[in-house]
């Protein structure tokens, strides 16, 4: 869907308007995650963007973000609560008053760095048991592989030999 886009609508938009190049810097990034352990940490990345990118001081003020449907109860039919949303509490007020706990709260370092990390290079954000169910059904590596060491050493080649056998 995304190069559809950066085909068909940005030719458009630059007929339309007389202009020339593209519309977005970079290329689209996804990663597949496990929604169970990382859909809210990464709904809440998103959400904090526009503070991090120093657009407004508080995630309810950004008009474009899903956060005044999680939050506030502002009606947005492009919105659709996941399960991981819904458990945050039994009612509407008590979901929204969770999650605006959680948007408010930064996210910890180490979560912020491996949802950039696993976007930025294309793996799987998810627990060892999902990247390998991942890996059975995609027949492709969810996980980068190990780097470095002495191999010449007794330990990097049992490493080694033990991956290659996994990988089998």
């Amino acid at each position: 869907m995304m190069q559809y886009v950066g085909r068909y609508y940005v030719q458009y938009f630059n007929q339309r308007y007389d202009c020339t190049g593209t519309l977005w810097d970079g290329r689209y990034r996804a990663t597949l995650i496990d929604p169970r352990q990382w859909l809210n940490a990464c709904a809440r990345y998103v959400e904090q963007n526009p503070i991090r990118a120093g657009l407004v001081t508080e995630a309810g003020a950004y008009d474009w973000s899903s956060h005044g449907a999680n939050c506030g109860g502002r009606e947005d039919t492009l919105v659709c609560p996941h399960p991981a949303y819904l458990a945050l509490g039994r009612s509407i007020r008590a979901r929204q008053a969770a999650w605006r706990t959680l948007v408010a709260e930064p996210l910890p370092p180490g979560d912020l760095e491996r949802i950039r990390s696993a976007t930025n290079k294309a793996w799987v954000l998810g627990d060892q048991e999902f990247c390998a169910e991942i890996e059975t059904k995609l027949n492709r590596r969810a996980t980068p592989r190990a780097r470095g060491g002495d191999r010449r050493s007794a330990a990097y080649r049992e490493q080694a030999a033990a991956a290659r056998a996994a990988e089998a």
